[in-house]
């Protein structure tokens, strides 16, 4: 924990036990939450207030979106996580692509400097339907992590 700031029950918020069964809680400040774990001495001052259960069924199922997410779509022999830093990459080359063409400009064969669970790879696309093809097939896969 951060020893700048005093802890008090007047800045601490949503109290919970994480997986090592310590005590986690909210940390206000200078006006903004911050995720913090408790000692000893500070979980003491705990007597009168509610302390959630870890939730170890959540727990597991935010684990598995976390490896589907990072496991991603398989593109070209190339497993593309389905992290919002590849989406944005892919709505920057569909802009870009969008430009080029405006202006009769042919932007292939392109690369896309794809990230994967390992590291980042790049990907040759060939045409626009190709990058279509990805650009819709990423999109889908991704939305179920909003529903």
């Amino acid at each position: 924990m951060n020893s700048e700031h005093e802890v008090s029950l007047d800045n601490l918020s949503n109290f919970r036990y994480n997986r090592l069964d310590g005590v986690d809680a909210d940390l206000m400040i200078d006006g903004e939450l911050v995720p913090t774990t408790l000692d000893d001495a500070q979980v003491k001052m705990l007597s009168d207030v509610e302390i959630l259960e870890f939730d170890q069924i959540k727990y597991q199922e935010l684990i598995n979106a976390s490896q589907k997410k990072s496991q991603g779509i398989s593109f070209k022999g190339v497993n593309i996580s389905l992290n919002e830093s590849n989406q944005n990459g892919l709505a920057a080359v569909r802009a870009a692509l969008e430009m080029a063409e405006k202006i009769g400009i042919d932007a292939f064969p392109l690369n896309f400097n794809a990230e994967t669970a390992d590291n980042d790879k790049p990907i040759k696309i060939d045409d626009i339907d190709e990058f279509n093809s990805l650009f819709v097939e990423f999109f889908i896969a991704r939305q179920q992590f909003f529903k």
